[in-house]
């Protein structure tokens, strides 16, 4: 397992920015070889200190408790949580890790995985500012939404796309009727069957469901379980074991 022991975390100016763009267009391999000369030239940063390892995660919850803690611990990067200088930085100098010993599936894929899109519609699909966001938003007690948070770093999955993707859900009381329904407590992963389209999916639950009783029921002021006892039967048979009335 390799360690990267920083002393200081890295905010992109403009010229940084441009470069680590111009960058994740190239092959893979390429962008691993080439990222960490971006992230230690100092032309392309400005540089805040802070402590903070680096290391392969388990998954998206253990990789935002990581951040959490560092920026937890500067005053000048709580300021700075929403800039994208900052997690664009990140990003870059967490990448070669996030893909140690990762699935062959993993890619660099879009953008907006490593530089932090600022519409509301999309933060989530930044592979860390996503479920640091949502992490911070569900303290004290963030295993609630291990719906987002439970999923690889690097290739999150189709249950935290489709429950993130919607920020009224994921910022609520429906994180956690996610994780409730869909990952296994046992195992903190997606329960099989969760994913598609059918019957009691995730995407049934956002789209078809909380997104549109959102407009005469107040779900985010309920509890989960209350949600729970109000899904149609559809969703049964994701409720096996649990004891909602």
């Amino acid at each position: 397992m390799s360690l990267l022991s920083l002393k200081y975390i890295g905010r992109f100016n403009s010229t940084g920015l441009a470069e680590f763009s111009s960058m994740l267009r190239l092959p893979i391999q390429q962008v691993l070889a080439e990222v960490s000369s971006l992230t230690s030239n100092s032309e392309y940063f400005e540089s805040i200190p802070c402590e903070m390892d680096v290391y392969p995660v388990e998954n998206r919850l253990q990789l935002a408790e990581m951040l959490h803690k560092s920026i937890g611990s500067s005053t000048k990067l709580k300021k700075l949580q929403s800039d994208q200088g900052l997690w664009s930085w990140l990003a870059a100098v967490w990448m070669p890790t996030l893909f140690e010993n990762s699935p062959r599936s993993a890619k660099i894929g879009e953008q907006a995985r490593w530089i932090l899109d600022l519409q509301k519609t999309r933060y989530y699909r930044h592979l860390l500012a996503g479920p640091y966001f949502i992490y911070n938003h569900h303290l004290p007690d963030p295993k609630k939404a291990l719906s987002i948070l439970g999923g690889s770093a690097i290739v999150p999955g189709e249950l935290v796309g489709q429950i993130a993707a919607s920020s009224d859900i994921a910022f609520s009381v429906g994180a956690e009727v996610a994780t409730i329904l869909y990952v296994d407590p046992k195992t903190g992963k997606a329960k099989k069957g969760s994913g598609g389209a059918g019957p009691g999916s995730p995407r049934r639950l956002t789209a078809a469901y909380l997104n549109q009783i959102d407009l005469t029921v107040d779900y985010r002021g309920m509890s989960a379980e209350q949600v729970l006892r109000i899904l149609p039967k559809e969703f049964d048979k994701f409720k096996t074991g649990l004891t909602t009335d």
